[in-house]
């Protein structure tokens, strides 16, 4: 046990959990200052996998609650850490992330930088659920900008890549 919890990994994961509770709760303004407290302490300590964890998480959230900017935020926030960290598979999921709350967010041009961005690296890594995941984000956003027939393409390569890994994110 420590009395200070600034320097306590196990106690941000406490406070993290609180967070979830709030959320469940519909206390977003709780929520959030808990997450925030285990973010900080995750930063402090070094601790890379779960500060990452944790910008997705939040960012997840905010998201969730249609607050795309604060979103976008986190999730670049996220991005940044996993460059510097030159994880691949986390600088993907960031791009991946971006790319959908920026769809949600309408800013197109960019969701569609960061999608292609996300499809490109995959290829190097070989992921198949990120490759569904990301290829289906980037059919949306085509959709969403009336680019039918290339929509269509993607769509349809969607539910091939499925089919390949036992029919996930079929619908």
């Amino acid at each position: 046990y420590k009395n200070d919890a600034t320097d306590c990994v196990e106690c941000a994961k406490l406070y993290e959990d609180l967070g979830d509770i709030y959320f469940e709760l519909k206390d977003s303004d709780k929520a959030f200052e808990y997450m925030g407290k285990a973010l900080k302490i995750y930063a402090d300590n070094n601790a890379y996998e779960l500060q990452l964890n944790q910008y997705k998480k939040i960012g997840g959230l905010q998201q969730g609650i249609w607050q795309f900017n604060k979103s976008i935020d986190i999730f670049q926030q996220g991005l940044s850490l996993a460059v510097r960290l030159n994880k691949q598979d986390k600088i993907v999921e960031f791009e991946l992330l971006l790319g959908n709350v920026l769809n949600w967010a309408d800013k197109l041009k960019e969701s569609e930088k960061y999608l292609k961005s996300a499809i490109k690296k995959e290829t190097l890594l070989n992921i198949p659920l990120v490759k569904l995941r990301a290829h289906a984000s980037y059919a949306i956003l085509l959709r969403k900008m009336r680019k039918f027939k290339d929509a269509e393409k993607y769509f349809k390569l969607c539910m091939k890549l499925s089919f390949q890994n036992n029919n996930a994110y079929l619908m």
